[in-house]
């Protein structure tokens, strides 16, 4: 198991889930479709629908584009220096790094083999594809929106704003001489977020809250249309005779691209379209959704034609208490993952929005979820808890209650009782779990933050904004009273005696008390120097486990730092960062296997002990 004497022997044994979709892309023939997620690049054959290959970028994939051929690829990655990379499909090696920091844009002209790339510091690049070399850069003043290069490779589009209250710009570029050639303001649809091209270079497309569709040659309007809400991607068909928009509604509009007609309205997401793409000389579009799908659709009947899914984001995660699975949260979904085949069980959904809080029953009986009870666009105005049956797979009931979401659940040790709190209140209440009734209510007068239940179940934890209580279970009464000393107090647990109560503190600090007397027993400073503002917040552990050997901890923090303690001598024995920012984690019960998720991300990973 995993211990503080062997946890420098910890190693990545697999992962759940495929990561986040961030762009998709045809290859020159239409025969491969390339997909850039958080976590790295997956290439599918689309005759079958196959995954070919997938190339591992931790930092994940901002854009991507197909080069000169169907072998090669051009992404840009999250990382702070170099960040465009020519990758090989054919073996996944990074042939050629180059380029700026933060690359947020690309664009690629098959004619010149020259990529543009837009960059954190608002500023565009252009470089040769074939080797990397810098050609020049376009000195454009504006908060860059979108950026496209033609097809022929002679201009550059950019679209941004000057200023928070001044109007959108688009300015066209001379990409052989790095001259500015025309300035378009006025109507350019609100901010132009999007840019599409032609494939004829008659065309250009901007898109916000409207799209504006001009002669690129007179740089003329021809027309202004309104999505009926506000576009997240376009693009033109291969022919230039359509104009296809993602709304974040999940549906796709088909316009004729000469005059703005409406052809179709197609409901092709459950929630908003992140990227749309047409096959080079085919007939299909590729769109790529939050739902963590994409469709191919053929465009003579609109009938999807193959779909690629499980490319959600997981929230936070929580282990069985038979250490057999892991369920997440990604808004109002719950996935049900196999932890030692990486395999999806189930989904259960939570209509109303999305789940603020999970909790399994410790007999493996019953998940709980905690959201709101209805599905208001700025407030909530009473929390709902769904009840699922684990061997049935259904829904066993609904309990309302609070004046919020619920943001807490936790289940007593033999699965009867589950305690809830709310966003909307500072009240702590308890239900009984085979009827639904409302066993307890009381008033915790501030907030309760946090609650966690001691390992014997006779005692639980509210923490709250001003004080944490130690109360008896299940009578509620106050057993000990902490003063709060500290802020940050977002997550606890008992130690697995129960003589201790853990929290986080600021600054990074873990405190642990004494529940008995309730003094304090130790401090855990955060070991790692930590420059002002880097975060724009400080370091904070955000979940704290208890390994199994017992007066040991493991936990991690928003600065992406995972930290093995030693709770007896105050030191820390090992720590590493399995992402850039904070991840949740839970350890099995038998202590083997630990988990570690962060959000964004769309992958659980899965950690062990090196043989």
């Amino acid at each position: 198991m995993i211990s503080l004497d062997n946890a420098t022997q910890l190693v990545e044994v697999g992962r759940i889930g495929k990561g986040v979709i961030q762009q998709i892309a045809w290859s020159p023939s239409g025969k491969y479709l390339a997909i850039g997620t958080s976590i790295g690049i997956y290439n599918y054959s689309i005759n079958p629908l196959t995954k070919l290959s997938f190339i591992d970028t931790p930092p994940g994939v901002n854009a991507l584009t197909f080069g000169k051929d169907d072998n090669t690829i051009i992404a840009a990655l999250n990382t702070q220096e170099k960040s465009l990379r020519i990758f090989d499909l054919s073996t996944g090696k990074s042939l050629i790094q180059f380029g700026f920091q933060c690359v947020n844009f690309l664009s690629y002209s098959a004619t010149t083999n020259v990529v543009a790339s837009g960059d954190a510091d608002n500023h565009v690049r252009l470089w040769n594809a074939e080797t990397g070399e810098y050609i020049r850069m376009l000195d454009t003043l504006m908060w860059i929106q979108s950026m496209i290069i033609s097809q022929d490779g002679n201009q550059v589009m950019i679209g941004g704003e000057t200023g928070y209250y001044n109007p959108s710009v688009l300015e066209v570029w001379e990409a052989n001489t790095g001259t500015l050639q025309k300035t378009i303001n006025g109507p350019v649809s609100g901010s132009p977020e999007h840019l599409a091209m032609s494939p004829d270079n008659l065309l250009l497309a901007s898109a916000g809250f409207n799209i504006v569709v001009r002669s690129l040659p007179t740089a003329s309007n021809l027309y202004i249309g309104s999505v009926g809400g506000r576009a997240t991607d376009m693009t033109f068909s291969t022919d230039s005779s359509w104009l296809m928009m993602g709304e974040y509604d999940g549906t796709i509009q088909v316009w004729k691209a000469s005059n703005g007609a409406l052809e179709r309205i197609i409901p092709a997401h459950a929630r908003s379209v992140i990227s749309i793409a047409c096959q080079p000389n085919g007939a299909l579009v590729a769109t790529a959704g939050e739902d963590g799908f994409i469709h191919l659709w053929d465009t003579n009947d609109w009938k999807i034609m193959g779909s690629i899914d499980g490319f959600i984001d997981n929230g936070s995660i929580l282990v069985s208490p038979d250490g057999t699975k892991v369920a997440s949260s990604d808004l109002n979904k719950i996935y049900l993952w196999n932890i030692f085949t990486y395999e999806l069980v189930s989904i259960f959904e939570f209509p109303t929005g999305p789940v603020y809080s999970l909790a399994f029953s410790p007999d493996n009986h019953f998940l709980a979820a905690g959201g709101c009870g209805d599905a208001y666009e700025f407030q909530c105005p009473y929390g709902a808890i769904y009840l699922w049956d684990l061997n049935r797979q259904t829904l066993d009931k609904k309990i309302y209650g609070h004046s919020g979401e619920i943001n807490n659940l936790v289940f007593s040790q033999d699965s009867q009782v589950l305690i809830s709190t709310g966003l909307g209140d500072d009240n702590v209440k308890s239900w009984d779990v085979s009827t639904g009734e409302l066993q307890l209510d009381f008033n915790e007068i501030s907030h309760p933050d946090v609650i966690v239940i001691s390992p014997a179940g006779d005692r639980f934890a509210v923490i709250t904004y001003r004080e944490i209580h130690i109360r008896y279970f299940p009578s509620g009464d106050t057993v000990q009273t902490i003063a709060r000393q500290y802020n940050f107090q977002n997550c606890g647990t008992f130690s697995l005696d129960g003589n201790l109560l853990i929290v986080s503190g600021e600054n990074g600090d873990i405190i642990g008390y004494d529940t008995t007397i309730g003094s304090k027993v130790f401090q855990l400073k955060y070991p790692f120097y930590v420059k002002p503002f880097t975060y724009g917040y400080p370091p904070a552990a955000i979940d704290l486990q208890n390994l199994v050997q017992g007066n040991s901890l493991v936990a991690s923090y928003n600065t992406g730092q995972v930290i093995f303690w030693n709770i007896e001598n105050k030191h820390m024995t090992f720590s590493y960062a399995p992402s850039n920012t904070g991840s949740s984690i839970q350890l099995t019960p038998d202590g083997w296997i630990l988990l570690t998720n962060s959000n964004f991300k769309g992958i659980i990973r899965v950690w062990g002990i090196q043989p």
